[in-house]
């Protein structure tokens, strides 16, 4: 496992990991799980590298599809052996809506996430954005899952609250946030304080325009 563990754990802290590094701690994770398969954590590991693989070879591509359904099987059997894994419940919940679409084993997947690890500060701003893309399926329990971690994490920093607002932006979700804060008279203050620079559907839509000329 050693030699993919500090590329991994680059990868979790959002920087940019070479194809050639990514086939690196690949191959090192699945070493891992030859030798001690019992332990969830290595395959579920090794699956999120397999998922970030195809999502570069492009999931339509034939290399994509077969690196999406063995991340998928990864993922599952880790799960399988440690389930108490909220980011590999997230992870797979993704991997299958890649794969199938929003179907419901999606939406009860990505539940278990929620069941096994709520205000999860590292894993909230990759949920919150899967979960509001799928907003319209989820049932009340899931909805006020999310408005719990919105409440949490717009008090913990101003660089959350503006990952934030960029989520609900970008699926068009401002009266989440907007729900989520209504009931902190300190929460609201700061939200409509906020709203009129970065909220209103103008705002958006230009923080839209410019995400996409850069992309």
């Amino acid at each position: 496992m050693l030699p993919g563990k500090a590329i991994l754990g680059n990868l979790l802290q959002g920087e940019t990991v070479s194809d050639d590094l990514l086939g690196t701690a690949r191959g090192s994770y699945e070493s891992a799980v030859a030798f001690h398969s019992g332990y969830g954590r290595y395959s579920t590991d090794l699956g999120l590298l397999q998922l970030v693989m195809a999502q570069r070879a492009g999931i339509k591509s034939e290399k994509g599809k077969q690196l999406l359904s063995e991340s998928i099987d990864r993922l599952s059997y880790g799960l399988a052996r440690g389930p108490a894994n909220s980011f590999a419940w997230a992870r797979l919940a993704s991997a299958l809506y890649l794969r199938d679409g929003a179907t419901d084993n999606v939406i009860e997947t990505l539940r278990l996430s929620y069941q096994t690890g709520l205000l999860a500060d590292k894993l909230i701003p990759f949920r919150t954005n899967f979960s509001l893309s799928l907003w319209d399926l989820l049932d009340d329990e899931m909805k006020n899952s999310v408005i719990r971690e919105l409440q949490y994490f717009w008090h913990t920093s101003w660089d959350n609250q503006r990952t934030l607002m960029s989520i609900v932006c970008d699926h068009n979700k401002v009266f989440v946030l907007s729900q989520a804060v209504r009931s902190d008279r300190e929460a609201r203050s700061d939200f409509d304080s906020l709203y009129e620079y970065f909220l209103t559907p103008e705002k958006c839509e230009e923080r839209r325009k410019a995400q996409d000329q850069k992309s």
